[in-house]
């Protein structure tokens, strides 16, 4: 009998999938002006979060032997400040992205060989263990921290929760 701790790739690859399908309904039907409302002064807006994850999708791919360049990093990197609004992207553009990202994610997880799964990751990455593992495993729990953002967000503005429950 297999080891199912030793073969995370199902695993981690419905992971994203789930992540992508609430992503993209967290911004279904939400209007520019909401996307660039935000709960607190201190607070992020639907769209910087939109944007934020994209360029962490990016760091995926990356780490899965792709090669993008990232988008927007400057507006959505981590610690960035949300000051000129006008300057983000429209909606349409980060959602397309995410799309292509994900799809990448999902054909480079298929043709990732096991062993590679133990290699360490050659950039910063607040994993426990320093591998590709571990760094996959953060930036799912990453994902998913950033999509329970967009669905608070998004009943904060008085829009359908993303789970119906």
């Amino acid at each position: 009998m297999p080891d199912v701790l030793s073969t995370p790739v199902s695993i981690v690859a419905e992971q994203f999938k789930v992540t992508t399908n609430l992503y993209l309904k967290a911004l279904g039907g939400v209007t520019r002006e909401q996307l660039l409302r935000r709960p607190g002064e201190r607070s992020n807006p639907l769209l910087w979060i939109a944007g934020h994850l994209a360029l962490s999708r990016t760091r995926v791919v990356n780490l899965l032997g792709g090669e993008r360049e990232p988008r927007w990093g400057e507006l959505f990197a981590t610690g960035s400040k949300v000051e000129d609004v006008s300057r983000f992207p429209d909606v349409a553009d980060v959602t397309a992205l995410w799309r292509e990202l994900a799809d990448e994610i999902q054909q480079r997880l298929r043709a990732l060989p096991a062993e590679r799964w133990e290699d360490p990751v050659r950039i910063r990455i607040p994993s426990d263990d320093g591998t590709l593992r571990g760094a996959i495993a953060l930036i799912a729990f990453h994902e998913a921290y950033h999509v329970g953002q967009m669905g608070y967000v998004r009943k904060w503005l008085g829009l359908s929760p993303l789970i119906d429950g």
